[in-house]
C-alpha cells in the first residue's frame, strides 16, 4: 500500500477541509418530535398544536411558537424542551409536559355531525368548520365554528349540541335550518 507523501496529503486536508467544516455546520434536520408526560390529552392532537414536523431544519424560533402554543392550552403547569441526537443524524426533539393539578381530563372530539342541510354537501360545511375529530373539546372554538356557519346567511337557525359518544369521546352536532 502506498502512502500519500506529506505533500499530497496537506494538499488534500487543504481541499477537503472546507467541505469537512461546511457539513459541520450544515443545518440539523429534526429526525422525531416526542411528546412525554401528558396524560389528559392524546400525543396525537398535542403534536397538531405543534407547527414543527419531522423533516424539518431545526429553527430555535419555530420551537419558541411551538412551546408557546403548548403553553397557550392552559393545560400543563411546566413544559420542558430537550433536544437531543436523532436516530438518523439528525435531532430529536422532546416536549416534556406536566399537567396542570385541576385539570381534568379533556374531552376529544370522536366526530362531527351536520344534520338538516339539503342544499349543501354536509362535508362542504365540514370544510368550513376549524374543530375536527382528534380535537381537544373546545368551547370557544366551537363557538367561532357556529359563527362562521352562521355568517354564511344559508341558515335561519343553527342548534349546537353535544354528547358522549360510544369510544367516550364526544360527538359534535350542528342541526342546521336552511333559509327559504
Amino acid at each position: 500500500m502506498k502512502l500519500p507523501a506529506p505533500q499530497s496529503l496537506s494538499m488534500l486536508l487543504c481541499l477537503c477541509g472546507p467541505i469537512l467544516a461546511q457539513a459541520q455546520n450544515a443545518p440539523k434536520i429534526i429526525d422525531a418530535i416526542e411528546i412525554r408526560g401528558a396524560r389528559n390529552i392524546p400525543p396525537e392532537t398535542l403534536k397538531a398544536i405543534i407547527g414543527t414536523k419531522p423533516g424539518d431544519v431545526f429553527n430555535q424560533e419555530a420551537l419558541a411558537r411551538d412551546f408557546n402554543a403548548l403553553w397557550q392550552t392552559s393545560s400543563f403547569s411546566d413544559i420542558e424542551l430537550k433536544t437531543e441526537p436523532g436516530a438518523h443524524g439528525g435531532l430529536t426533539v422532546r416536549f416534556v409536559l406536566t399537567d396542570r393539578k385541576d385539570q381534568q381530563p379533556s374531552a376529544v372530539i370522536d366526530a362531527i355531525e351536520i344534520r338538516g342541510a339539503r342544499n349543501t354537501p354536509p362535508e362542504t360545511l365540514k370544510a368550513l368548520i376549524g374543530a375536527k375529530p382528534g380535537d381537544v373539546f373546545n368551547r370557544e372554538a366551537l363557538a367561532r365554528d357556529f359563527s362562521t356557519l352562521w355568517k354564511t346567511g344559508s341558515f335561519s337557525d343553527i342548534q349546537l349540541a353535544t354528547e358522549t359518544g360510544p369510544g367516550g369521546g364526544l360527538i359534535v352536532r350542528f342541526t342546521l335550518t336552511e333559509r327559504q
